[in-house]
């Protein structure tokens, strides 16, 4: 299960979107990459508009609309070292952060319940004497 948090994340440092068009529009967004693909007989596409964002994409593509271009997109992602931080193989980083911190702060709290128990004298007394009774049941 994914958070909102997780779809932004992804967004933002792991797919781009990829438009490809036979003419590049009068006026390209800024930021917006372009690559020239080499021309062949199955390639209908000359250009490659690589845009990082969705808002720049959207902006990309009302471009495009009104010009009346041809175009296709594909979202990929990018070959980035974020990607086992950002989508790791176990879904949610959210929810995996939240599990840590969980467990930790339960160890953190049994930690300190053991030292206060330990350095309580009345409590050790007992335990040894019923450490004591269960050894001698176990002889018999």
């Amino acid at each position: 299960m994914l958070t909102p948090l997780d779809h932004w994340l992804r967004d933002k440092f792991l797919f781009q979107t990829h438009v490809y068009t036979k003419n590049l529009p009068d006026k390209l967004p800024w930021s917006v990459k372009t690559r020239k693909l080499e021309e062949s007989y199955s390639n209908t596409y000359r250009y490659r508009l690589i845009s990082n964002s969705g808002k720049l994409t959207n902006k990309l593509i009302n471009r495009l609309d009104q010009q009346g271009l041809m175009y296709s997109t594909h979202v990929v992602e990018r070959k980035t070292l974020l990607k086992p931080i950002v989508a790791p193989k176990c879904g949610s980083v959210v929810l995996l952060a939240i599990w840590l911190f969980t467990l930790a702060g339960l160890g953190f709290g049994v930690f300190k319940l053991a030292r206060k128990l330990g350095d309580d004298e009345v409590f050790m007394t007992n335990l040894r004497e019923t450490i004591d009774i269960f050894r001698e049941v176990d002889r018999r």
